[in-house]
């Protein structure tokens, strides 16, 4: 579903400014914390970002709900893992009892992954302005589906410990806004007369993006550096949802059939973001790189799939229990991905 975005009035702008600086305080306090190791985003996983867009396409929520809930589930795994580690950890006097125990709370939290993403959708599409929310009864069904057995009791339980582990604190802001924002200030600031063309390839871009996060990201890096430090860097730029959200438009605007105003826009998001041009190229040239890259594995993939048997791209089953068949998922499988691929020779 693609939402119908215009272009701000003036008198909105001022608006919009105020906004971006909420936001702007609200990124840097998310990168301070990501510095200080305080965040890890260890479940931007690739597989339960695909699973996640997949249940919200299913369910045709629009791409905020998309984008929030990732960053939802990546909020509450954090939390609740953390907390179950502590837990593990205070009550175990050997190494051997720790290994152990977590060994078994792993095992739970895999088979739980599936309500738990349920869980975070669920929460989302309360809080978003869409129309349809996602009740107990259609989750049911849906894990039904998948092979899963829980009452509605437990499916609301569920819900309510994603809410307890975040203290009720839910208010999650995605990349999406930050996008959105700029883009209304950009449009302002310069002539733009394809801007819901240029809003829709956005989100075909975040979207993939947010699949092949780890591998952008990491292209980003150019000194070399020890292995664990080059994943904190990683982290340090994934909270960073000003660059991600410059970077984005920034590739929108040269997949766009109106490139006239390329350098005008440039200059307009460097000038709104404090982020130099340069930094906005290299993260466009690094985006595409990757497309690339995703294109070329896609289509080895379907001359595989020609010549012999199926191919499994993105096997869950490592994040389910085995009794069940975990979904298969790969980016051309996606609508979003169909799209995004399209638009790339």
């Amino acid at each position: 579903m693609i939402q119908n975005v215009s272009c701000p009035v003036q008198s909105d702008v001022e608006d919009l400014q105020e906004y971006l600086a909420i936001l702007s305080k609200d990124n840097s306090k998310r990168v301070t914390m990501a510095k200080e190791r305080r965040i890890n985003r260890s479940f931007f996983d690739q597989r339960c970002v695909e699973f996640i867009f997949t249940v919200c396409d299913r369910f045709h929520f629009p791409p905020d709900v998309r984008y929030s809930t990732v960053c939802l589930f990546d909020a509450f795994m954090f939390a609740h893992v953390s907390s179950l580690w502590q837990y593990v950890d205070e009550n175990c006097r050997t190494e051997e009892s720790f290994l152990k125990d977590w060994n078994t709370v792993e095992t739970k939290l895999s088979s739980q992954v599936v309500l738990r993403v349920l869980s975070c959708v669920q929460i989302i599409s309360k809080m978003s302005n869409y129309s349809t929310q996602l009740n107990v009864s259609s989750v049911k069904n849906f894990l039904q589906c998948m092979g899963f057995c829980y009452t509605e009791e437990q499916i609301l339980k569920a819900e309510l410990r994603v809410l307890k582990a975040l203290d009720y604190d839910v208010n999650i802001q995605s990349p999406l806004t930050y996008l959105s924002t700029l883009l209304k200030l950009v449009a302002a600031d310069v002539q733009m007369s394809n801007f819901q063309s240029i809003y829709n390839i956005c989100l075909d871009i975040l979207s993939f993006v947010f699949m092949k996060r780890d591998e952008i990201y990491d292209s980003l890096l150019l000194d070399p550096i020890s292995e664990q430090e080059r994943k904190h860097q990683i982290v340090v730029l994934e909270a960073d949802y000003m660059l991600l959200a410059c970077g984005v438009i920034t590739s929108a605007v040269e997949l766009s059939a109106d490139q006239c105003n390329e350098h005008s826009i440039l200059l307009s998001l460097s000038n709104r973001s404090s982020i130099p041009v340069e930094e906005l190229k290299h993260f466009r040239a690094n985006v595409k790189k990757c497309v690339i890259k995703s294109k070329q594995t896609v289509r080895t993939q379907e001359t595989t799939h020609r010549r012999c048997s199926p191919v499994k791209f993105v096997d869950l089953s490592c994040l389910l229990p085995t009794s069940h068949t975990a979904p298969e998922f790969n980016l051309a499988s996606l609508p979003i991905g169909r799209r995004f691929l399209r638009l790339f020779p």
